[in-house]
């Protein structure tokens, strides 16, 4: 049971994956494009389902973690820690979600081409960049939702989810305005249903489940001035540098000043820096040194 929100998030992609298998060719055959394009924007739907995945990292590990957290204070008869551990929990997953997202949108052909040498991946990258936030949101709330023993909760919700996925598919990849697009719809639209059940689930369960200041306004203001900056940054480098190095530049850049303006605002903590892989200990315990965070 404690491994099961890993489980879901490991078997999700391939269960989405398979509705894409199955029914792109077909569809889009009947819809007129060829075998090549077919196979050329497979390619890039591919390509650009890793991007959007990637950042989530953080997320997998806090529902591992968020499981015998939440049922420890289920245990104990808190509800009082049993939501504060959520409200905690899913104020994480948007604040790593929200500007993961901003990101794969602004920079999306430069990274594009810089990571596969494609540029075309844009186009379902910018789509599927919203999944961003919504995998988040799965990755925690499944985890708060098994740490209060309802197991069959998020597997619900992810059943709705793969038929939105396949209905989705099935009308949008046959119109000749969508094409491949209509997979990257189907999918970011399948990801935000299984969140939003979720997320219900959850309220359901604890009542309030978000700050609202600390898990919404504050990360999505400090998103919109780091989005700008990233966003002026290539714009500006790309004629004195290589792309290369005006795209990674410009992110690692707009990422530190998103996470500067949380440490201002109170709204990113030690322990949150705690959950970066690798390098989250020793950077969490040098911020709080230098008085960058609090506790």
């Amino acid at each position: 049971a404690l491994s099961f929100p890993a489980v879901v998030a490991t078997i999700l992609w391939p269960i989405m994956q398979l509705a894409d298998s199955l029914l792109i060719p077909m569809r889009m055959q009947m819809a007129g494009f060829s075998p090549a394009i077919i196979r050329e924007g497979l390619g890039h739907l591919g390509m650009a389902l890793t991007l959007a995945q990637f950042p989530n990292v953080v997320t997998v590990a806090l529902a591992t973690s968020l499981v015998p957290a939440i049922s420890e204070a289920w245990a104990l008869q808190s509800k009082k820690l049993v939501r504060h551990r959520s409200q905690e929990a899913l104020r994480i997953a948007l604040i790593f979600g929200i500007p993961s997202c901003a990101a794969l949108f602004v920079l999306g052909e430069p990274l594009s081409q810089l990571l596969f040498g494609y540029g075309q991946v844009v186009a379902p990258l910018r789509i599927l960049c919203f999944g961003a936030i919504s995998l988040g949101l799965i990755q925690a709330s499944t985890g708060i939702l098994q740490g209060l023993g309802d197991m069959l909760i998020p597997v619900r919700n992810l059943a709705f989810g793969v038929v939105v996925k396949f209905a989705l598919n099935y009308f949008l990849l046959a119109h000749p305005d969508f094409g491949m697009l209509g997979a990257a719809w189907g999918t970011t639209v399948g990801w935000a249903v299984i969140a939003v059940l979720n997320f219900l689930s959850v309220v359901h369960r604890v009542g309030k489940a978000i700050s609202l200041r600390h898990s919404l306004l504050y990360p999505g203001v400090a998103t919109v001035f780091s989005s700008l900056w990233m966003y002026l940054c290539q714009d500006t480098l790309i004629y004195f540098v290589p792309n290369s190095a005006a795209s990674s530049f410009a992110l690692l850049s707009g990422l530190i000043l998103y996470f500067l303006l949380l440490m201002i605002t109170g709204s990113l903590t030690e322990r949150d820096v705690h959950l970066l892989p690798v390098i989250g200990k020793p950077l969490a315990n040098s911020l709080y040194t230098w008085g960058f965070l609090r506790r």
